[in-house]
């Protein structure tokens, strides 16, 4: 019986561990509120409910949530130094493709998450 607890324990444990690992994540940095509303929101001029001129930008100056937005549809929430002081460093980016490296959490249940260190603008012509 106690071998039967013990084992269900460390399930139990690794159940509920995240992994962590550092990785370079490409994608389109996207503001998460208006892409949820409309998956067509991707740039910085939204339809909210009409086309508003750089909407994704004054969000994220507020401190609205910035993702990463990868090709394959996967979305990361960008947290960490980067999206310090209401996004100051990732406000600027939305609508680019870029690079993002950093430490990939993947809960269970929840969004996957990127804490990122150091962010870099691809050009068009890269993947």
């Amino acid at each position: 019986m106690k071998r039967t607890s013990a084992a269900l324990g460390v399930v139990l444990l690794f159940s509920f561990v995240v992994p962590v690992f550092a990785i370079d994540v490409t994608g389109t940095l996207i503001d998460l509120n208006c892409y949820m509303k409309d998956k067509s929101n991707t740039g910085v001029d939204h339809k909210m409910p009409q086309d508003t001129k750089d909407c994704a930008i004054a969000c994220a100056k507020m401190g609205n949530q910035v993702a990463l937005l990868t090709d394959s549809g996967e979305v990361y929430l960008v947290k960490g130094a980067l999206a310090e002081n209401n996004n100051a460093r990732l406000y600027r980016l939305l609508g680019s493709k870029v690079a993002v490296q950093g430490s990939v959490t993947i809960p269970a249940n929840g969004p996957k998450t990127i804490l990122g260190g150091a962010i870099k603008r691809l050009n068009a012509t890269q993947k």
